[in-house]
């Protein structure tokens, strides 16, 4: 019996002896805590390095005395760690100093000598925490320039299209009179000469190309003026139906079918019914112009954001060519056009209709071949009209 215990002390002595040594020589901060009173039962090397304080001093105090938090909420820790098994938390130390150091601290229960006791791995994360805080504010200095960037690209370009559009709207004015004059020649001259073979050759197509500048002089006064919107709570679905009904005569012509889907619920937006049927015309027309015969335009509504508040996505897409490399930020520009004989105006008036209802619009190649022009109008109730 006596050899029994001589046996069990010695492996007793021979496993403290190892823990000692696994312990103390530890390159990794540990602590031994008494979890009933935070009293630190034992302390490392390492950790009296840390800390800045000798062994014996450390074990003269509490963890709660390192710590930069309330007691109770050190003691509930540890009550955890003790009853729940291994834990994991980070919370700021003190160093000798008065420097805080953020840890992030592994703890478990151990039993030592009949004491039920909880083990500490102290792991010092400042500089790894401070490296992630400044990527992170770097990050978001950066996004924050690009933002700023491109807001003032936005605003340039607002300005831009705005002394345009005054220029435009002046020009329409002023040719306006003289057109007037030569259509009223015209049908004077035609009264006069009646139908001989030489004025039905030529008043038909003199008479188009009137009519061709009248609709030119009317889409650069519209571009030229701020839109008054009327503005009301409307179902976005029923404006595209009068949208597709406008261009389908154009459609038929140009064996192009048309459809429209939409993924439902949809909240109502706060709209000009009449403007916005003119945008979406105007970019159903634009597909259907750019569509090869036998091809579909299809008009997609979907729920949307925009500026983190509700919106409505318009998705208007063709397969078409698509845009050239490039062209997609041009489309909106006053006269420009992808069509031979196009006036490059009706994309230019939608985008100053949508960006009057406070909204936005973007156009895109999609996969595949085609292109989509997606325009996006805030939910009733969300409506910040933009003012240029």
């Amino acid at each position: 019996m006596a050899i029994v215990e001589r046996d069990s002390v010695g492996t007793i002595e021979s496993a403290d002896a190892r823990y000692r040594q696994l312990f103390e020589q530890n390159v990794a901060v540990q602590l031994v805590v008494d979890p009933a009173n935070g009293a630190i039962v034992d302390a490392n090397r390492a950790a009296a390095d840390f800390y800045g304080l000798s062994r014996e001093a450390l074990t003269q105090r509490a963890v709660t005395e390192l710590a930069a938090l309330p007691d109770d909420d050190v003691l509930q820790t540890l009550e955890v760690a003790a009853e729940l098994g291994a834990h994991s938390f980070a919370f700021p130390h003190k160093h000798a100093s008065g420097e805080l150091r953020l840890v992030e601290i592994y703890a478990g229960p151990l039993s030592m000598h009949g004491r039920a006791l909880v083990h500490m791995i102290v792991h010092d994360v400042t500089e790894r925490v401070r490296a992630e805080d400044e990527a992170r504010e770097l990050h978001a200095e950066r996004v924050a320039h690009q933002r700023t960037m491109a807001l003032h690209e936005e605003l340039r370009r607002q300005e831009t299209l705005s002394r345009i559009g005054e220029l435009v709207a002046a020009v329409a004015h002023e040719v306006r009179n003289p057109l007037f004059a030569i259509s009223s020649t015209l049908d004077a001259m035609r009264s006069r000469l009646g139908d001989t073979p030489e004025v039905q050759r030529y008043y038909p197509v003199l008479a188009s190309q009137v009519e061709r500048l009248n609709a030119l002089m009317r889409e650069l006064l519209d571009y030229g003026k701020p839109a008054a919107l009327v503005l009301e709570d409307t179902e976005a679905a029923g404006l595209v139906q009068v949208a597709l009904d406008l261009a389908r005569p154009l459609a038929t012509a140009e064996d192009v079918a048309l459809s429209t889907s939409a993924v439902r619920p949809l909240p109502l937006i706060r709209a000009d019914r009449q403007r916005v049927v003119q945008v979406l015309h105007n970019l159903i027309v634009n597909a259907v112009q750019h569509s090869g015969r036998g091809t579909t335009v299809e008009v997609v509504l979907q729920p949307a954001t925009l500026r983190d508040a509700r919106a409505v996505a318009f998705l208007v897409r063709d397969r078409g060519p698509g845009f050239s490399d490039g062209d997609e930020a041009r489309v909106f520009e006053p006269f420009f056009s992808r069509r031979r004989g196009g006036t490059g105006m009706g994309l230019a008036l939608a985008h100053r209709l949508v960006h009057d209802h406070g909204g936005e619009i973007v156009a895109a190649n999609r996969e595949g071949g085609g292109a989509c022009l997606r325009v996006v109008l805030p939910a009733a109730g969300d409506v910040t009209r933009a003012t240029t």
